[in-house]
């Protein structure tokens, strides 16, 4: 290796130790990764040198809570503050009731000072200290009153707290300018309509999972929102995002959806128990070009109270492929995820074969005023639900997507 180029050796460095790709709203820390800009650094004095005079490879700051080695972390923490220059970093920390104060606040102290720094951040905090912690997010009393750290590069901010029965009037949010995915799990409509009205105008992606329970918000402008993941439908009815292309639902409360027209959207995600009863909710929806039946990112929180699952009935398939005039006439793909229980495959393939013959001007029964629909050519499959899935089903899938890539 000797021979090889400083540039053809930072190209290598960079692919080992490039930007953590952070999973919003949990996320994982990567031992590798954060390991990998000293490995590198080990390998010998030429390395080393390159190494520390290569800023970009020292951006994340990954501190789990459950994680024996904090001496190591310390220490490491030290070297990444040193080395990262004025680049902007990738900050994962977790607290648990096994850390002691000093550390907590050594880290977080360390951090907090690299806060114009922050690219990404995911702060995972256990109960038994989150006074503590937000104590040092400069939010005051025992969950009173929510108050942000000036992060002016944050892009991405999760709320999953809890705040107390009686409350004071909000605290004015702190501006966060870069800021453009916000999904909050608390449930406390003042505050959070304060936070999303404050924030809703640079917004891109929107996540509200917990129900309305009868109170109102808005109305929210959101101009440039495209995406957005709600538990209640309802709340539809004060967010207003004409530009909307991407829409995640859960099944269990569509009141009112009938009634809703958003022309824009293309991407639509459906998770809860999806019945047939959704078709007719949502059948106003006539631009729908994917349908996706999977738990979105945004949903699966450790401990969040929030079923990470989704369940799909034969009905809901059965009812796609037998209504007509066909509902979601532009619909050409369908992703499936798996959270521990396979879908009706039978009545999803009859669906397929269904919309297909209108599609190819097969069915004796369509009428000529109908547009065409689509043809269904593409599936995707979670990798669970490929290892999981029966041999036949996979054949006769094969068989219905040879024969959709047929039809002009």
């Amino acid at each position: 290796m000797a021979s090889v180029p400083d540039d053809v050796l930072l190209l290598i460095f960079e692919a080992m130790s490039g930007p953590v790709m952070l999973s919003w709203p949990r996320a994982e820390y990567d031992h590798k990764r954060a390991v990998a800009p000293f490995a590198l650094a080990a390998v010998s004095r030429r390395w080393r040198a390159l190494a520390r005079t290569t800023p970009t490879i020292w951006t994340y700051f990954g501190f789990p809570a459950k994680f024996a080695l904090r001496a190591s972390h310390l220490a490491r923490l030290k070297v990444l503050v040193s080395l990262v220059k004025h680049h902007k970093i990738d900050v994962l920390f977790g607290c648990d009731a096994t850390m002691t104060r000093p550390y907590i606040t050594n880290i977080y102290n360390t951090l907090t000072q690299l806060v114009f720094q922050w690219r990404s951040a995911n702060l995972i905090l256990d109960s038994t200290r989150t006074q503590l912690y937000l104590e040092q997010l400069t939010i005051s009393g025992t969950l009173q009153q929510l108050r942000l750290p000036n992060a002016p590069f944050m892009k991405k901010l999760l709320l999953h707290c809890n705040f107390a029965d009686s409350q004071p009037a909000p605290a004015a949010p702190t501006p966060l300018p870069s800021l453009r995915y916000f999904a909050c799990l608390s449930e406390n409509h003042t505050e959070i309509e304060l936070l999303c009205g404050s924030y809703a105008l640079q917004l891109t992606e929107l996540c509200i999972l917990f129900p309305m329970r009868g109170r109102t918000f808005g109305p929210i402008h959101c101009p440039n929102v495209t995406t957005l993941i709600l538990e209640d439908s309802r709340y539809l009815e004060c967010i207003h995002a004409p530009n909307l292309q991407s829409l995640s639902i859960s099944t269990g409360n569509l009141s009112g959806f009938d009634t809703v027209e958003f022309p824009n959207v293309s991407h639509l995600t459906l998770f809860g128990n999806v019945g047939h009863g959704a078709v007719d909710m949502l059948q106003n929806l006539r631009s729908i070009v994917r349908l996706s039946l999977a738990t979105p990112d945004a949903v699966n929180v450790n401990g969040g109270g929030y079923p990470a699952t989704y369940s799909v009935t034969e009905g809901f398939f059965d009812q796609l492929a037998t209504r007509r005039p066909p509902i979601w006439p532009a619909l050409g793909s369908i992703h499936l995820g798996y959270f521990g229980k396979v879908p009706p495959f039978q009545s999803l393939f009859n669906f397929m074969e269904s919309r297909n013959a209108l599609a190819a001007g097969e069915d004796k029964h369509a009428e000529v005023n109908w547009d065409r629909p689509s043809v269904l050519k593409n599936v995707v499959l979670s990798p669970e639900l490929k290892i999981t899935m029966p041999r036949w089903a996979r054949t006769r899938l094969a068989h219905i997507l040879k024969a959709a890539h047929t039809i002009c």
